[in-house]
């Protein structure tokens, strides 16, 4: 067991070794010496969250809002209420590590990851209609 629990530390100081890899093997640890914390964190991180208000702070990401102009591309989304503006820019990432990983290679040629809002905040966002006092306006 010492054994697995060294090679866990020299693979977690390895910037060569994904994640995703790193992260099964503390799975493994977490079994072996039956640290059940430990082993529901490394299942959240490598299953994704399932429930959000046990998403780690860590986990929290500040972004800047866009929205997509056919013409001009994404252009920075004009929202008049600042609390509302605070609050869109925060969002809970519950995505498996892997998905995380994945996303990135894909999406980050610009250092930028695309992250969408859920169909019925964009849906708001896409309304043709007035939207309530002290809400958004479109960029």
């Amino acid at each position: 067991m010492a054994g697995l629990v060294l090679d866990l530390q020299k693979d977690a100081m390895d910037s060569s070794i994904a994640l995703t890899d790193l992260l099964r093997k503390a799975f493994v640890v977490a079994k072996k010496l039956a640290v059940q914390e430990f082993e529901e964190w490394v299942q959240s991180e490598l299953n994704g969250y399932k429930d959000l208000d046990k998403i780690p702070p860590y986990r929290e990401v500040t972004g800047i809002i866009k929205a997509w102009n056919p013409y001009r591309g994404w252009i920075p989304a004009i929202i008049l209420d600042q609390k509302l503006a605070n609050t869109l820019r925060k969002r809970k990432v519950r995505q498996s590590v892997s998905d995380l990983e994945s996303l990135v290679k894909k999406q980050s040629k610009d250092g930028y990851l695309l992250i969408h809002y859920p169909p019925e905040v964009e849906n708001l966002f896409n309304a043709r209609r007035p939207l309530p006092a002290g809400s958004f306006c479109r960029g």
